[in-house]
């Protein structure tokens, strides 16, 4: 068995890191499985992508009772610095986000430009860009953002903001295969991050045309609904066959994941949960993505996720052999596991990074302290 090597970052909090890897007589003691591949990791069980991150319990039998730890050795690193974190915003500028009174617009445009001014002001090291969609009243988008990203960009999008008018479709797909190119080109050795927010669901997803006409759900093709656009509908793919679904998923496999915010959408819907959980950022809960009625909703929203970003996500040089146990702690106790992201930590097989959530994360911002990780031999048999 090859030695699995796991390097740990914290942002702006001290570190240590704890290694555990197999020496060589592990293999009388493990099944002698082969380390999995990155490109196994990404692939389901029929070698298909499916939109999802495959299920692997490295957690299993993490607490071996009363005994120490069952590590083959340990090694401890220094903390390494890694790139901080870039955010593309992907706006909704459709003509429904004219709705309601202040319009939904204007309170999406208030609530981004109070956050990135007080998180600029405290000097944080997140680098912003603004992308809108779409870009010309109808389902085209620009090949390149709006504002690109890069520091002290509060301002200029701020003014982007205001001297922008809503019009048009909502071509989310689009839009972030728009930004995944741009992030393709960018190369900056940061993290990097979509945040899309919209307040309907995605349209014009095939190919950036107007989609198929429609009067009720039955002139539409499996797996679309029919949406009404004012006098007229058009045929829309729900949850995972949306366009902006698959384009989520094709961005999470370059490393980049998507925070989803729904606004005033006036109830849940499966096609934004597809899109949070294709882009690794899924919430607890029946609604995965961030819903927000109002500005101060929205603010809170974009503060919990940049605070999640900054303070509770690690990047990781490697990842654990399917047969290995996995150990985190904070400050030496220990944290399990939670698949559901309510209170716990979580691998990313995808983008390379363990996250922690709930009050793992929060214990984490109020107390910043050593977190530690450790990939264990097989058990015997």
């Amino acid at each position: 068995m090859h030695p699995a090597r796991l390097q740990l970052v914290m942002i702006a909090l001290g570190a240590s890191i704890t290694l555990g890897s197999c020496g060589p007589d592990s293999s009388r003691r493990g099944t002698g499985a082969p380390p999995a591949t990155d490109e196994d990791l990404a692939m389901g069980p029929t070698g298909d992508l499916a939109g999802t991150v495959p299920e692997h319990d490295w957690d299993s039998g993490i607490d071996p009772g009363p005994g120490p730890d069952d590590n083959c050795h340990e090694e401890k690193f220094l903390p390494k610095k890694v790139g901080d974190p870039d955010i593309l915003l992907i706006q909704d500028i459709s003509g429904s986000m004219l709705e309601g009174m202040p319009t939904k617009y204007a309170q999406a445009s208030g609530a981004v430009s109070s956050v990135l001014t007080q998180l600029e002001k405290a000097m944080s090291p997140i680098q912003w860009g603004l992308l809108f969609f779409p870009s010309d009243g109808m389902c085209g988008v620009k090949n390149a953002p709006d504002v690109p990203i890069g520091p002290q960009k509060a301002a200029p999008i701020v003014a982007a903001l205001k001297a922008t008018k809503p019009n048009g479709n909502t071509p989310l797909a689009a839009a972030i295969t728009s930004g995944t190119a741009y992030y393709d080109q960018l190369k900056d050795g940061r993290g990097h991050y979509f945040l899309a927010a919209t307040d309907g669901e995605p349209n014009c997803d095939n190919g950036g045309g107007l989609p198929k006409t429609c009067m009720k759900n039955a002139d539409c093709p499996p797996g679309e609904v029919c949406t009404l656009l004012g006098p007229l509908g058009f045929c829309t793919p729900m949850g995972v066959n949306s366009g902006a679904t698959k384009a989520i998923t094709a961005a999470r496999l370059k490393g980049i994941k998507t925070f989803v915010v729904g606004i005033d959408l006036g109830g849940t819907s499966a096609t934004l949960n597809a899109m949070a959980e294709a882009g690794g950022t899924a919430r607890p809960g029946a609604t995965k993505y961030y819903p927000v009625t109002d500005q101060a909703q929205l603010e809170a929203a974009l503060k919990n996720i940049t605070s999640q970003i900054i303070s509770c996500t690690f990047s990781l040089q490697g990842l654990p052999q399917i047969n290995q146990m996995v150990i985190v702690t904070i400050n030496g106790q220990k944290i399990s596991q939670d698949k559901t992201h309510t209170d716990g930590w979580d691998i990313d097989p995808m983008t390379k990074t363990l996250t922690l959530y709930g009050k793992s994360c929060a214990s984490l911002q109020a107390n910043p302290g050593q977190v530690s990780v450790a990939y264990t031999c097989p058990p015997p048999g």
